[in-house]
């Protein structure tokens, strides 16, 4: 939630929050997590320990080795990701000279912190004690419940979107907690247009297997980005592993898919060898590559192969194949079977692509038949065709913007992309196409002209062109224009507009992404297709508030301010629903901000409701206008 506009006094206070708040914090920065900045409360913990460019396993040693190898693991994973991790009600074991051995529970979060070129410049740690809430039997959650969180946090978000390759993954975690955590898949884009797929296996289960889990993919992850080959990074997973007792014997399957050319390599390093599945319905299993587990002979040896366009290969663990009742060999080709149904078989319209029906339809007849005792990470890969990019050709008119959106969403569609990135980039092309056709040709006349092109980069960005004959105009400092281009720029990856005299060219760029599945259960995730969500703008008002559905764009303004109008007598406060809202450009921000303005010189409070991952939310975050996560009704 962002309030203020970002002036000094913001900063002051933020400095002030930083410096007083009741949790540990601290800001580390490097591979070696020297300390560069900590808060009160770290340095009444900590002491003298607390001394910056001292290494931050060295600022707590009186805890555990199995706290000190989760934070190792909790750095790791920011650094070589960028994502943020937490761990929640965590048992610390304490022990120190002067006093005995004692537990206390704390809840973890290690967050980026970015340099100013957008690189991983270090690892904001923050720690809150919650020992007398979980004492208390307020907080539920079991060791069960922590695993998963963690298990969950360490696994991978999202999947890429690339070029001639479709990826879908799945993780089903074992219900009982002595028998999950510890199997991990990855998939990596690499800047040649080639992707690496990797699925791996610790021996054991629990709190420290999804942790030497976390601490084998942060590994795999660095190398394959760095550029190293796959000898070298199965190398280097064999060399850590010597160094990390529960890492010792994990097995893996990795693999680099070159899906332009059709070559595959791969190792596997002890592990079940991949299924490759024909799009006529047969199925082969690639042969073993000779590697064995990981800290055990120190031989990664690799085998190559090679994909037909349609073509998919599966990876997994060998928790699908150890059923109850099932025999290995018996699996092995139950396996094979389902895998060749799922891609083959016929499906209803609209369906999942063949990689996502192999993950689904796979991991529930099989599960679904005899049950599960073990974890199961698949993930599968398609050889697809090139995808065509998208060019329009129009007339910088009223038309053109449903126009490009209906084109663009179809075309998203085709890749099956995560629904945030529908709404990401929808709202970037609406505001430089409704720019282009309000501002470029501001001379009477005949309507100019504007051209959209959209292509999927190697690495699983989407490049979007707009090019324009117009003039550019700057907006100008209080005029109320700009904050469209201000909303794209908080929004996408990256966004450059270059004005001339002979007219404007803007480009967006944003890495695409789908989900990646963790289950508890062999229930299906369910999903709305885009024609569901683009609705008609209503609203509707009650004793609770203004409630808003559907698509707020600028037909809908007028609407929007007489429905504020009504309810600006109702009472001192205000509440503006924004649940079931699907799109909120520019100028419908523009006219929150005037309401709210309207409404704190009437007296009244327009609070605005936005639940966490809604659009609104994602919108009202960027462009720094209060909102609430919650009510209290």
């Amino acid at each position: 939630m962002s309030q203020g506009d970002g002036d000094s006094g913001d900063l002051a206070a933020a400095l002030d929050a930083y410096e007083t708040a009741p949790a540990i914090m601290l800001a580390c920065e490097g591979d070696d997590m020297v300390l560069a900045s900590a808060n009160e409360a770290a340095r009444e913990a900590f002491g003298d320990r607390c001394e910056f460019g001292r290494p931050l396993r060295e600022i707590a040693p009186e805890v555990d080795q199995r706290t000190k190898d989760l934070m190792d693991d909790m750095a790791g994973t920011v650094l070589a990701t960028g994502q943020s991790v937490t761990r929640p009600a965590h048992r610390v074991q304490v022990q120190s000279d002067d006093q005995a051995p004692f537990e206390v529970v704390w809840d973890l979060t290690f967050s980026p912190w970015f340099a100013a070129d957008g690189s991983v410049r270090g690892v904001l740690a923050h720690g809150l004690d919650v020992t007398q809430v979980a004492r208390a039997g307020q907080d539920p959650a079991d060791h069960l419940h922590e695993l998963i969180a963690m298990q969950d946090a360490l696994l991978p978000e999202f999947l890429p979107v690339l070029p001639g390759v479709e990826i879908a993954g799945r993780y089903l975690l074992a219900e009982d907690e002595f028998s999950a955590g510890g199997d991990w898949y990855d998939a990596v884009a690499l800047a040649d247009g080639r992707v690496a797929l990797v699925v791996g296996d610790v021996v054991g289960h629990g709190v420290a297997a999804a942790a030497a889990m976390g601490r084998l993919r942060s590994v795999s992850h660095e190398r394959l980005r760095s550029g190293a080959d796959l000898v070298q990074v199965m190398v280097a997973l064999d060399a850590f592993a010597a160094s990390v007792p529960d890492a010792n014997a994990a097995t893996i399957c990795a693999l680099v898919l070159d899906p332009a050319a059709g070559q595959l390599e791969y190792c596997t390093a002890g592990h079940p060898p991949p299924l490759v599945v024909r799009p006529d319905g047969r199925s082969r299993y690639l042969r073993h590559s000779g590697a064995a587990p990981l800290a055990t002979t120190g031989e990664m040896t690799v085998a190559v192969d090679h994909l037909e366009r349609g073509d998919l290969v599966v990876l997994y663990t060998d928790g699908i194949l150890e059923r109850p009742g099932r025999t290995p060999a018996g699996s092995t080709v139950e396996l094979g079977q389902m895998a060749a149904d799922a891609a083959s078989g016929p499906h209803p319209p609209r369906s999942p692509g063949p990689a996502e029906r192999v993950c689904q339809q796979a991991l529930e007849g099989m599960t679904r038949r005899s049950g599960y005792a073990d974890d199961i990470a698949l993930l599968v890969a398609q050889v697809t065709g090139p995808l065509a990019p998208l060019h329009l050709d129009l007339v910088a008119d009223h038309r053109a913007l449903p126009t490009v959106l209906e084109a663009l969403a179809t075309w998203l569609e085709s890749m099956r992309v995560r629904e945030l990135d529908h709404i990401v980039v929808q709202h970037a092309v609406e505001e430089l196409v409704t720019n282009v056709v309000e501002h470029a040709y501001p001379t009477a006349g005949a309507p100019g002209w504007l051209t959209v092109d959209a292509a999927l980069l190697p690495a699983g960005d989407v490049e979007i062109r707009f090019a324009d004959g117009g003039v550019w105009v700057p907006p100008y400092a209080g005029d109320g224009r700009g904050r469209g281009l201000g909303m794209v720029r908080g929004m996408v990856d990256r966004l450059v507009v270059r004005g001339g005299d002979d007219g404007t060219v803007a480009i967006v760029r944003h890495r695409l992404s789908r989900p990646a599945w963790m289950l508890t259960g062999t229930s299906t995730p369910g999903g709305r297709h885009r024609s569901e969500l683009d609705e008609g703008f209503t609203f509707a008002a009650d004793a609770a508030g203004l409630h808003l559905t559907g698509s707020l764009d600028h037909t809908a303004l007028d609407d929007l301010r007489g429905a504020l109008d009504d309810v600006a007598q109702t009472g001192r406060v205000v509440v503006l629903d924004l649940e079931g809202v699907t799109r909120l450009p520019s100028s419908a921000v523009q006219a929150l901000h005037v309401a709210s303005r309207d409404a704190a010189d009437r007296g009244q409070d327009l609070v605005l409701y936005a639940p966490a991952g809604t659009t609104a939310q994602q919108v009202l975050e960027l462009v720094r206008l209060p909102y609430v996560l919650t009510l209290n009704r």
